[in-house]
């Protein structure tokens, strides 16, 4: 039964890739006649040897282990830079989780298990609801895993891939939702060096949470899992004092990210932009980057503004505070003075129509007065 599952899921997997289609993957099962699936796809499909070595490799990186602990899994999410996420099942409570485990490769050197477990840590000391929590923790076969709160809208990065940018209601939402998110990591004496989309995630009613806070440093000088002088984060939301490997973090580092961050989900580009990872810092840290209001003539002026401000390069021209950017665009998000943080005040439908009436009215009084007047 295995066999025939893993036969299965590789032909499925060709399907997926665009190497086979629908109808001839639908004749290829009853020709296995007790051969291996790669044997009928080089044979009877015309895929090379190396194009299946490589679908079998895929297809062993995202193979399902069954369990993780008590954890039921379900479905393989995606891979990180370190780890292997999955969709599974708390046994206990039937909730859906996802449960990120450390890939073996990188397990096998140790280099990353200090991050991760610092994740762990980083998640367990926040209690907010944007941010991703962590329910769980363990290890299995010298790996270690986490259990992290599940969220089906999936990350913005993801987002951004799909639609190319996001309206400004959405990315105000979104960024919104982010800064009171990252305001509680701050309070908790913590700064978290990677704000960018893939590390924002959505819930199913479309609320934002940060994730990924192994790169999350305290501000007190005793962390110091980064050498002195090496920058961590990634280049396209990186601060120039990030950049330069400044070792005096705070959180207006993060603030400059998120900025770049809102920039990137608005104009459907990063500020900062390069051939090569090193020209991109470069560019962070000499380089004013293109006007967005020219990239997104119809944004709100305090919206432009709000962008600027966060991506000064000199930290001390930035928003002192994450708060003070969720208020900001709050007030843009939902001008009345008495919405709350957390509601959208759209205009609707019946008042647009009734200003166009009167503004209308108004014109034709207009003429009409200009036309007795000559007459």
């Amino acid at each position: 039964m295995a066999a025939h599952n893993q036969s299965e899921g590789l032909l499925h997997l060709a399907v997926k890739r665009g190497l086979v289609d629908p109808k001839t993957a639908a004749a290829l099962l009853p020709l296995r006649d007790g051969r291996s699936m790669a044997v009928v796809l080089v044979e009877k499909a015309g895929l090379t040897p190396e194009v299946v070595r490589q679908l079998r490799d895929e297809q062993k990186r995202n193979s399902i282990p069954g369990r993780i602990g008590p954890y039921r899994l379900t479905e393989h999410l995606g891979n990180g830079g370190m780890s292997i996420v999955y969709k599974g099942i708390d046994p206990q409570t039937r909730q859906t989780v996802a449960v990120k485990l450390l890939s073996p490769k990188v397990a096998a050197y140790g280099l990353s298990i200090p991050r991760f477990q610092r994740e762990v840590r980083s998640a367990n000391e926040i209690d907010h609801p944007n941010v991703i929590k962590c329910l769980d923790h363990g290890e299995i076969n010298g790996r270690p895993y986490q259990i992290l709160e599940y969220m089906a809208g999936g990350d913005v990065a993801t987002r951004l891939q799909s639609v190319g940018r996001l309206s400004s209601h959405e990315a105000i939402t979104i960024v919104r939702d982010c800064a009171l998110g990252l305001a509680a990591i701050h309070a908790a004496g913590m700064v978290h060096r990677d704000v960018k989309p893939a590390n924002i995630f959505l819930d199913a009613h479309g609320s934002a949470k940060v994730a990924d806070l192994g790169l999350a440093r305290h501000v007190e000088p005793e962390d110091q899992l980064t050498l002195p002088g090496h920058c961590v984060g990634t280049p396209w939301y990186m601060s120039p004092e990030q950049a330069r490997g400044c070792e005096e973090l705070d959180g207006r580092a993060d603030l400059f990210s998120l900025g770049a961050t809102l920039y990137h989900l608005l104009s459907g580009q990063p500020p900062f932009r390069g051939a090569t990872p090193r020209a991109v810092i470069t560019a962070v840290l000499t380089q004013e980057p293109p006007a967005i209001s020219l990239l997104c003539p119809d944004l709100a002026p305090e919206l432009v503004k709000t962008i600027q401000r966060c991506l000064a390069k000199d930290r001390q021209r930035r928003f002192a505070h994450a708060n003070e950017i969720a208020q900001v665009l709050e007030k843009i998000h939902s001008p009345s003075a008495g919405s709350a943080v957390g509601t959208v005040t759209p205009l609707p439908r019946w008042s647009a129509v009734a200003w166009l009436t009167r503004r209308w009215s108004r014109v034709r009084g207009l003429f009409s007065a200009r036309k007795q007047q000559h007459v």
